[in-house]
């Protein structure tokens, strides 16, 4: 099993996101929104405001997912489902995701 950690870097692709992790059999998922720090630091300290590309390339807010996998195969479908959509998810900077391994799982339905 895997966890994803997906970082949603534009909210116009949100359908897009639930489509891809849908189609790649991906169910159990949380999000929360969040800050992008480096806006952040931009907007806030004058001194960071020419380390970070302009406003218009990058937004304010994100959005974090947390989903389970049950291997890589399904985190790479993830990824594919963006580009069967014609979607260049690198050139646009959509998104980010970590994988990471589930080393012992908790849930009132799991097997110990």
């Amino acid at each position: 099993m895997y966890m994803l950690v997906i970082q949603l870097l534009k909210q116009e692709f949100k359908e897009d996101l639930f489509m891809a992790l849908s189609s790649a059999g991906v169910t159990l998922t949380t999000y929360c929104d969040g800050y992008n720090l480096d806006n952040e630091l931009g907007n806030k300290m004058p001194l960071f405001s020419g380390l970070f590309k302009s406003q218009e390339e990058k937004r304010h807010y994100s959005t974090l997912y947390f989903c389970l996998a049950e291997s890589l195969e399904q985190a790479d479908a993830v990824v594919s489902g963006f580009e069967i959509a014609g979607i260049d998810w690198r050139k646009e900077r959509v998104f980010q995701m970590s994988v990471l391994p589930v080393e012992k799982f908790y849930a009132p339905d799991a097997e110990e």
